[in-house]
């Protein structure tokens, strides 16, 4: 389980920078509400944007990690966030053999 933990928290730190080099500020990270955690919360040209980051080492795609429950969750804790939510996306990180790669779906959730 610490393995999977560390490369879901390498996958976040990556789609971070991914973000904050496309413009992106960091609202904060790992934000605990009522209705679950948000992984980061960011500012795009002045929208706050939740975004969920599914991060895979095994050859999957990340994209297909994040299922209708887990749709439902990310909205009920955007919801309960502290600032109205403009946007949730989703970034896939994939982690490959010496590679990363990185996909990022505005307005996916």
């Amino acid at each position: 389980m610490a393995v999977r933990h560390d490369i879901g928290s390498f996958g976040e730190l990556l789609a971070l920078a991914f973000l904050v080099e496309r413009g992106c500020s960091l609202i904060e990270r790992n934000v605990i509400v009522d209705g679950g955690e948000l992984d980061v919360v960011v500012d795009y040209a002045g929208r706050v944007v939740v975004v969920e980051v599914k991060t895979c080492s095994n050859g999957d795609d990340p994209i297909e990690a994040v299922s209708d429950t887990k749709a439902v969750r990310v909205r009920r804790a955007a919801d309960g966030y502290r600032m109205v939510v403009d946007r949730i996306d989703v970034i896939a990180v994939v982690i490959a053999h010496r590679s990363v790669t990185i996909r990022w779906l505005p307005g996916a959730l």
